[in-house]
């Protein structure tokens, strides 16, 4: 009898454990489980936030038609005038809900854009700026060829990240559960 309830308590541990265990793994990437979340709730690109849809018609009176428009699997990417890039959900009842923000490009190191996240950096500034602006609770890892630093903030599911070619060639605003 003691050797079946031992079993059944440890088994009831375990089914626990693995039943909460989905709260690890629900949102966002792994690197971001282990950084303090930072409030990224005011970031904004050119008055633009993440979930504004690309279909109404505030948006493309304000922005007009895109320069360019990238098919990809599971975003649509739009390239418009003033810099900015958009990814947005391709079809549902959420088509044109824009999930990334993003300025500049990893691939072209020349400044293609003026615009600033909203404590104010910009493409071409330092890693010690981005640090003394939003603080020591980043996140960082290379792909690409770039090293990337980023914050999380796990209240409003943002992911805000600096891309380097010794300075920002590229920043990104993602809803924190992005593919």
């Amino acid at each position: 009898m003691k050797k079946i309830m031992i079993f059944v308590f440890i088994f009831l541990i375990a089914f626990g454990l693995i039943v909460n265990s989905y709260r690890f793994f629900e949102d966002g990437p792994f690197y971001t489980k282990f950084v303090k979340s930072t409030d990224l709730s005011n970031e904004i690109f050119d008055k633009v936030e993440l979930h504004d849809n690309i279909n109404t018609s505030a948006y493309t009176k304000r922005f007009g038609k895109p320069l360019e428009k990238d098919d990809n699997d599971a975003y649509d990417y739009y390239f418009w005038k003033n810099g900015l890039t958009t990814a947005s959900i391709i079809n549902g009842e959420n088509k044109g809900e824009i999930v990334r923000l993003a300025i500049g490009n990893i691939n072209d190191s020349e400044k293609q854009s003026d615009l600033k996240t909203s404590k104010g950096i910009e493409l071409g500034d330092s890693k010690e700026k981005i640090i003394s602006l939003y603080g020591p609770n980043y996140f960082k890892y290379v792909e690409q060829g770039c090293d990337t630093i980023g914050y999380v903030d796990k209240k409003n599911k943002k992911i805000l990240e600096f891309w380097f070619a010794d300075k920002v060639v590229e920043i990104r605003l993602d809803d924190l559960n992005m593919d």
